[in-house]
């Protein structure tokens, strides 16, 4: 249990320091940005008891938020995919992926990318209501959403591909 909270925390420091020092200097046309670090909240081991989940996942996103300075965004739309996760696995993967599956990572590219395709929507959602907050901007909103999330999930597939375990 050491080991697989050592590794938690060594990929949680290089996924801040990728996003914070790489992925938010990447700006295309000048409002589109990866959220590249929604991938290290997605594919946390399954045996995280839910509480120990929510908890990495709002520290992970508080952190983002003293880099970025966002007054708390990252940290509600990260507490939040963290807290939808069980029921987008349940979405991809049916009613008892908890007994089939130990790790996303262990399971083939199609319902990876299902996962990834549900939740960094959600997110992105999120993240920009709450930045943006007004309704009368709701079509920005939906644009950003839809623009950030694209890029995004081509940098998950990226991703997906180079490091998972299935083999498929």
């Amino acid at each position: 249990m050491v080991g697989t909270f050592l590794n938690i925390g060594l990929k949680f420091i290089c996924v801040i320091l990728l996003q914070v020092l790489v992925f938010n200097n990447i700006d295309f046309v000048g409002y589109i940005n990866s959220y590249i670090y929604i991938i290290f909240i997605i594919f946390l081991p399954l045996n995280i008891e839910r509480n120990q989940y929510l908890f990495i996942s709002f520290i992970f996103g508080l952190i983002l938020d003293v880099f970025m300075d966002t007054g708390g965004i990252h940290a509600a739309s990260c507490t939040t995919i963290s807290f939808i996760r069980p029921y987008a696995l349940n979405l991809v993967y049916g009613n008892n992926y908890s007994y089939k599956i130990t790790s996303i990572n262990n399971t083939t590219l199609f319902k990876q990318f299902g996962v990834v395709t549900v939740l960094i929507p959600i997110h992105n959602l999120i993240l920009f209501s709450l930045e943006i907050f007004n309704y009368e901007k709701s079509f920005l909103i939906l644009k950003n959403t839809i623009y950030n999330s694209t890029l995004t999930l081509i940098f998950s597939v990226f991703y997906i591909v180079l490091f998972s375990k299935s083999g498929e």
